[in-house]
């Protein structure tokens, strides 16, 4: 079993350590206390831009369609400078739907908008 990344996801985790440890310093956390939403909306919406709440979101659905290993790299950044906010919710069990191998009827039940297959 090979457990080496690939270029790739080196490239992920680079670009993940970069972009937390300049957004979300620990300092954060401190600054956090209090604070009704437990996140930076500005650091969010950053964090969206660079599609990592799609990370397992098939391309089809505008996602990135990454994989488990993918997700547990930019995880694994968050957890080195303890960045706050909603991320494993909105990326692992909020994706879920778009699996492909749940049946278009109960995507449709999680979200009655979802665009649909040709």
């Amino acid at each position: 079993m090979d457990l080496e990344l690939t270029q790739e996801q080196k490239i992920i985790r680079s670009s993940a350590r970069d972009f937390l440890k300049k957004e979300c310093p620990v300092s954060t956390m401190w600054e956090m206390q209090g604070d009704p939403a437990g996140y930076f909306r500005d650091v969010w919406k950053k964090m969206a831009g660079l599609g990592w709440q799609g990370i397992l979101i098939p391309e089809k659905y505008d996602g990135m369609e990454g994989s488990f290993i993918d997700l547990a790299i930019i995880l694994e950044a968050m957890g080195r400078c303890a960045a706050p906010g909603p991320f494993f919710p909105a990326s692992c069990w909020a994706a879920q739907p778009s699996s492909t191998s749940v049946p278009m009827s109960r995507k449709m039940s999680c979200c009655p908008v979802w665009p649909t297959e040709n």
